[in-house]
């Protein structure tokens, strides 16, 4: 008979929501995701700034900053949730563990 850790417990209660959010927190926190965010800013604000004939977004870049202010709003809850679920990932962990040690003690 196989044992189930608490890891096998924690991935099963783990809901669709709770997945998006580990996975958009695991995006965000990577350099990739910096290298590329940064390469976007670069290329419109020098489209902007080159662009003789049409500036969608001129000096100060209202709409990138707009962009940016919404995706902090979306981000900041997200990966508090997934630092939440790690939280209590690392509480469950460490009452499993203490639980071993009593059960060893005995």
């Amino acid at each position: 008979m196989e044992k189930v850790t608490w890891h096998d417990k924690h991935e099963k209660s783990l809901t669709v929501g709770h997945r998006l959010a580990d996975s958009v927190a695991n995006g965000m926190g990577s350099w990739r995701f910096i290298i590329i965010q940064s390469a976007f800013v670069v290329i419109w604000m020098a489209l902007n700034i080159i662009g003789f004939i049409h500036h969608w977004d001129v000096y100060p870049f209202i709409l990138l900053n707009l962009i940016f202010s919404t995706q902090a709003a979306y981000a900041a809850p997200i990966i508090m949730m997934s630092q939440n679920r790690q939280t209590q990932r690392d509480r469950i962990q460490a009452q499993d563990d203490y639980q071993t040690n009593i059960d060893a003690k005995l």
